[in-house]
């Protein structure tokens, strides 16, 4: 199999082992985080591109974490292309204080173990919303 795979909706997260190695690419809609690890799963990458992946902050002030992905688990990634994926903050509450949230990881977001080889990063981006700021 190969190809692109374009999502239509958010995968559920993965809570066991995984390995995919075929040339695949996964394209987010630029609407959808692509996936996200959980704790306790193991997860090895090869040869995929992961593309126009995105979160947002689902609620004032919260943290958009991971564009492409949220690792809690152990990931590996190798031969891998991430590219103009982004993580962006909720909106702030407003009124006479604005705090909004932050912006972690326009492709990812790591919480876990992470191991990267041979992988190319592009256009990844992350963006707080009104007094915060991406990292």
């Amino acid at each position: 199999m190969s190809g692109t795979i374009t999502l239509r909706a958010t995968l559920p997260p993965i809570t066991s082992n995984l390995t995919i190695t075929r040339p695949i690419t996964i394209d987010g809609n630029n609407t959808f985080q692509i996936m996200q690890v959980n704790s306790g799963a193991n997860v090895t990458l090869q040869n995929l591109s992961l593309q126009n992946g995105s979160v947002v902050g689902n609620t004032a002030g919260c943290t958009g974490q991971g564009g492409a992905i949220l690792n809690s688990g152990t990931l590996s990634i190798d031969k891998c292309t991430l590219s103009s994926n982004k993580a962006t903050g909720g909106v702030g509450p407003g009124g006479m204080i604005n705090v909004g949230g932050l912006g972690f990881g326009g492709a990812i977001s790591n919480q876990g173990a992470l191991t990267i080889t041979n992988s190319t990063f592009e256009s990844n981006q992350s963006h707080g919303r009104e007094c915060c700021r991406g990292r």
